[in-house]
């Protein structure tokens, strides 16, 4: 299981496959105009789009901006249904 976690670990941290499987260009220009969140106070904050797509919001860069994400979830199941869940 640890070597799960750490081949994982291994695999966020790679720019490539962010990009290839998440999309993460946007929050990465993010995280370099806004700063990382690493400090303990960042715990439930994230990069998130200021209008949720569901709301009509632009899938940009610019529109990037940090958000706390329970408020972001809540809000975005409000505009586009409940999270599915496999399982």
């Amino acid at each position: 299981m640890s070597s799960s976690i750490r081949h994982l670990g291994l695999k966020i941290t790679s720019a490539d496959w962010r990009q290839e499987i998440y999309d993460s260009a946007p929050y990465d220009e993010a995280a370099s105009t806004y700063g990382p969140l690493t400090a303990r106070a960042d715990f439930d904050d994230i990069y998130a789009y200021g209008l949720p797509l569901p709301a009509g919001g632009v899938e940009s860069a610019q529109s990037v901006t940090r958000a706390r994400i329970f408020e972001h979830i809540a809000l975005t199941t409000q505009l586009a249904g409940p999270i599915p869940f496999a399982g």
